[in-house]
């Protein structure tokens, strides 16, 4: 018998059991754990909520998982975090099902995505549709706290955001948290680079 064999006839199991460690881990607690932590660091710096595209942060924050691969090359889901208020999901409407029974979420919308990938010709017209929601969403639950923490957008949805009054920063969120990682205090502009530094992500000069 060859090597091969053995391994399909007599598999190697796995050193944790998984379903198990699943069933042990109170999932529920866990979440509210998590968002109670990350709207604590929202407190901190005064933010009047987040936006978050990232899937491991989206996870972190609310539970929800859908797409991960997909959407850590092309971001096109967002969970809103109010500091204070409801979370909003906004989700492809067919994949809504996927996040049914997690508590974190209070409402789910049809996200809006604008990258020119999904949205073609249409993509900037599409931008601004999705920062209107953005911005509206702020306007309700900040009042007159224009402060966005942002964990990962493209320019033109930053420059959006900025056009209708947002000063965006970095969020912390999943690692941040963890680590208690000290973050950016200046926003960034609608104009440009803050103090002369590059963002997130642009090449070096």
């Amino acid at each position: 018998m060859s090597l091969s064999d053995q391994g399909t006839r007599n598999p190697i199991p796995l050193t944790v059991d998984v379903p198990a460690r699943l069933v042990a881990i109170n999932q529920r607690k866990l979440r509210a754990y998590r968002l109670e932590r990350l709207r604590a660091e929202l407190h901190k710096r005064d933010y009047a909520g987040c936006l978050l595209a990232d899937p491991i942060n989206i996870r972190y924050a609310t539970g929800s998982r859908n797409m991960t691969l997909w959407t850590m090359h092309a971001p096109s889901r967002w969970a809103f975090v109010p500091t204070q208020g409801p979370v909003v999901l906004y989700e492809f409407t067919s994949s809504m099902h996927v996040n049914e029974g997690l508590e974190t979420i209070a409402e789910m919308r049809p996200c809006t995505p604008w990258l020119y990938f999904l949205a073609g010709q249409r993509s900037e017209e599409k931008a601004m549709l999705w920062a209107d929601e953005i911005a509206d969403m702020v306007a309700t639950h900040g009042g007159k706290n224009r402060r966005l923490a942002v964990d990962r957008c493209e320019p033109t949805g930053a420059f959006r955001l900025a056009q209708r009054g947002l000063e965006v920063f970095d969020a912390p969120a999943g690692p941040d948290i963890r680590t208690g990682a000290d973050l950016r205090s200046e926003p960034y502009p609608a104009s440009g680079e803050p103090n002369g530094r590059r963002k997130r992500g642009d090449p070096a000069r």
